[in-house]
């Protein structure tokens, strides 16, 4: 999924579609010559008999024009460098199409963010025919929708680029891609206007290129030319109800990313990167919406199927709620006592015999001795940290504690309306809870991917300890909520990730833990929460980064 800037918005880059063509209008005109007509006719030669005569004059005042390049050649000069992009998804079904442009002779391929995400294969296809695989990716921005893709190759044919500086209202553009699958489409309108991106719901980007050369589904990530046949921008979407309004990103955007030579695996759903400061694997989580909360629909069945649960403790899931989030990483599995060992040889300050006593409230590391984590506990979660310890830790390795939403998105692993990761029961195959049976054989913390991973890979998002959000808890936040992106009431995201030590208010916790014999405590939806100073035999943490 993408983030769509407003209802009205459509992107331009969606699965193919068949399109036929059921007619075509002929306009004539009938023209007819009168005597009128014919004296106009000999007015018009004796005047061109005459501006012959003054020839010699005029050449002492020639005025040199500008040759300009039309819409044929740019055509022609620039055809071979765009191609057809295939998104693949992980059973090898095409799930969708855009347009890409080289900017290298090496295989550097310019296109829409929303194009790549979420596929786990691409396919490009060439002028000729030709399918070449995406061997990964150079650089992207999730925020300003462009992704610069590598292509192994040599000698590939590539575009010129030009700047925002150049571009004037009224000047006549291009637009070349794929829209609705039908390659190497080619249309011209002109600029109608640069705007704010704030103007259409896209606050991240500075401004935006209007134009009117008719773009579909399947030219995403195209580019769009001027009347020289230089790329100005990338065609990103359009707007659905509106009079041929379109928009593409500056190419200004891109060019700074431009000539990386780290290939990167594709940011695809389930995708893994490492971690370089503490080993962790992150899984990669896409964007897209998703319903966060419990309806009362949901609460009615829970309380008949568990008649010992209270009604009032749904009463902070309350209102069930539609959310966006961008897509992020998120760590395979809760931080484990070895990972957080590597962080206190680094920041000797946080040691249990050197914290500052505000930071916790007594039990930090309590099973510690020293710097030594409990003998054969190296990868079950450290617990007995507080939320500072647990930023402090997110800050070190570059990232950050989860949102709530965040975290609730990646708990419920692609499933919709269901209680627990895996559907609306739970056994001690699933999860370790209280008791044991099945795979749990554990009466405490159990080490870290001992039970099968939810949709999105992740281990242990349901059961074995409590999680650290980054949000402000309050009960009643939901009924005001943003869609997008939704962070906590109270302080910014920015300054919890890094000034987290002015923190005072409680903080959201998730999860349910090995402890927890009530499993509505192990739902995707509950709710928690603890000071930042706590710590508890329960609590542990995972981090998320974009």
């Amino acid at each position: 999924m993408q983030r769509k800037p407003s209802n009205v918005i459509a992107s331009a880059a969606k699965q193919s579609q068949r399109n036929s063509v059921s007619h075509r209008n002929y306009i004539m005109f009938n023209y007819k010559e009168t005597s009128s007509m014919r004296y106009a006719k000999i007015l018009a030669l004796l005047l061109l008999l005459i501006s012959v005569d003054v020839s010699d004059i005029q050449s002492q005042s020639k005025v040199e024009t500008k040759k300009l390049t039309y819409g044929e050649d740019v055509y022609a000069n620039n055809r071979n460098a765009v191609v057809t992009i295939i998104a693949f998804d992980d059973s090898n079904n095409q799930k969708g199409l855009g347009t890409g442009f080289f900017t290298s002779s090496e295989g550097e391929l310019v296109t829409n963010y929303h194009v790549i995400e979420g596929a786990d294969s691409l396919l490009i296809k060439l002028l000729t025919g030709a399918l070449f695989p995406v061997s990964g990716w150079l650089a992207s921005d999730q925020e300003k929708d462009f992704a610069v893709l590598k292509v192994q190759g040599k000698e590939l044919p590539t575009v010129s680029l030009d700047s925002l500086q150049s571009v004037k209202v009224g000047q006549l553009v291009f637009a070349l891609g794929s829209p609705l699958g039908m390659e190497q489409t080619f249309t011209n309108g002109m600029v109608s206007s640069l705007r704010d991106g704030s103007e259409v719901d896209k606050p991240e980007l500075p401004k935006v290129i209007q134009h009117t050369a008719f773009i579909s589904p399947g030219n995403s990530g195209g580019p769009l030319f001027d009347e020289q046949g230089r790329v100005l921008g990338i065609n990103t979407f359009n707007v659905v109800g509106g009079q041929n309004l379109n928009f593409a990103i500056p190419i200004d955007y891109v060019k700074p990313e431009l000539g990386s030579t780290d290939v990167k695996p594709l940011p695809v759903a389930g995708g893994i990167r490492v971690r370089q400061k503490d080993g962790m694997k992150m899984v990669y989580i896409p964007a897209g919406t998703f319903m966060m909360g419990t309806s009362d629909a949901q609460i009615q069945e829970m309380l008949r199927d568990n008649p010992g649960w209270s009604a009032g403790w749904f009463n902070d899931e309350k209102p069930v709620h539609e959310v966006y989030t961008d897509a992020f990483y998120m760590d395979e599995h809760e931080v484990t006592n070895a990972q957080f060992q590597k962080f206190l040889e680094d920041n000797p300050q946080w040691r249990k015999d050197r914290i500052d006593r505000k930071y916790h409230n007594g039990d930090y590391l309590r099973y510690w001795n020293g710097m030594d984590y409990p003998a054969g506990e190296a990868d079950h979660p450290v617990v007995y940290v507080s939320w500072y310890a647990a930023a402090a830790y997110a800050q070190w390795v570059g990232a950050k504690l989860p949102t709530e939403a965040e975290w609730e998105k990646a708990a419920r692993g692609g499933l919709a309306g269901k209680r627990y990761p895996w559907g609306d029961t739970i056994t001690h195959d699933d999860a370790n809870y209280s008791g044991t049976g099945g795979r749990d054989r554990w009466e405490g913390t159990s080490p870290v991917g001992s039970f099968p991973a939810n949709g999105y890979g992740l281990y242990d998002i349901a059961g074995n300890v409590w999680e650290w959000c980054a949000d402000e808890y309050n009960s009643g936040y939901y009924s005001q909520s943003p869609k997008n992106n939704p962070i906590g009431p109270g302080t910014p995201i920015l300054f919890v990730s890094n000034d987290f030590t002015n923190v005072t208010s409680s903080r959201v916790v998730r999860g349910g833990t090995w402890g927890d014999y009530d499993l509505i405590l192990l739902r995707c939806a509950d709710r928690i929460y603890g000071e930042p100073a706590t710590t508890y035999y329960l609590h542990g943490f995972r981090c998320c980064s974009r």
